[in-house]
């Protein structure tokens, strides 16, 4: 299967992000990011406002020479506002952002392309470390599974949430075993006493075993509701009518061709809740 990323967004859509002003950029990125959130449009105009208040000292001293080029008429007089309009319409040219009209006035609105969400999002998630929560995954697949012995109009639903909240969970958990290696490495590599007191302190104990690491082996969920998980599933997998039940509904719902490939889906992400929660413990207390 191919995967040409470069039909979806322009080619040139992350050479902001490997470039020498790359900090401002994404500076720039955040700051879009949190108006986005908060409001339903982005006025040009208010978008340049923000950029110049919340990055006054960085946008100050930017250097643009590497674009100098193509906005040499922009940048030349090193004025802060002429600096803030040269980040949106890098922005734009980049295809981050796309410019329309609002209607009725002259005002000039900024919208943000789908893949350019997650893009935000994802670097967001990236640069800030926040406490997972892994009860959630848990506790909604448990929830959704147990109601399907009450109501069964909505089993296939529950089966997808129950798999995809698996599997987020799966990535979450492979995620901090990631975080704790590089926090191991870090330790590894630093010889200086002062450093290596603050890694253990402020980084490695605060941020990563106290909040993330001791709570899931001692009060979260999983230990809780897997056995009740897997039993759930395990009794799916031999009730005929209820695996056709599932296959129907997702037939009904253009997801299977027909009943052989809904058959397979469905015990396949049946089997796989089971394995999955059976090797979670294993990963909890390795």
């Amino acid at each position: 299967m191919a995967y040409n990323l470069f039909d979806k967004v322009p080619d040139n859509f992350f050479s902001i992000l490997n470039c020498k002003n790359q900090r401002i950029y994404i500076d720039s990125l955040m700051i879009l990011r949190n108006i986005f959130k908060s409001d339903l449009e982005i006025k040009r105009i208010d978008l340049k406002s923000s950029l110049i208040e919340n990055l006054d000292f960085e946008i100050t001293y930017i250097d643009f020479e590497e674009d100098v080029e193509e906005y040499v008429e922009i940048v030349k007089d090193n004025k802060t506002s002429e600096k803030a309009s040269f980040i949106i319409r890098k922005l734009f040219n980049c295809g981050w952002i796309e410019f329309e009209n609002q209607s009725g006035t002259f005002e000039e609105l900024v919208s943000i392309p789908d893949y350019s969400i997650h893009m935000l999002d994802y670097i967001f998630n990236i640069t800030n470390e926040k406490i997972k929560e892994y009860n959630g995954y848990v506790y909604t697949t448990y929830a959704v599974i147990s109601g399907v012995a009450i109501d069964k109009g909505y089993s296939y639903q529950a089966l997808n949430i129950a798999y995809s909240n698996t599997n987020h969970l799966v990535k979450e958990l492979k995620s901090l075993y990631s975080n704790i290696k590089r926090y191991q490495k870090r330790i590894t590599k630093t010889s200086d006493v002062n450093e290596l007191l603050a890694i253990h302190f402020d980084d490695y104990k605060e941020k990563l075993f106290d909040t993330i690491y001791h709570p899931l082996k001692t009060i979260d969920s999983v230990p809780r509701f897997k056995n009740s998980i897997i039993k759930i599933m395990n009794d799916w997998l031999v009730d005929e009518e209820l695996v056709d039940r599932m296959v129907q509904q997702g037939i009904n719902a253009k997801v299977y061709a027909n009943g052989d490939e809904g058959i397979i889906d469905v015990i396949d992400k049946i089997t796989g809740i089971i394995n999955i929660y059976r090797e979670i413990e294993n990963m909890i207390d390795s």
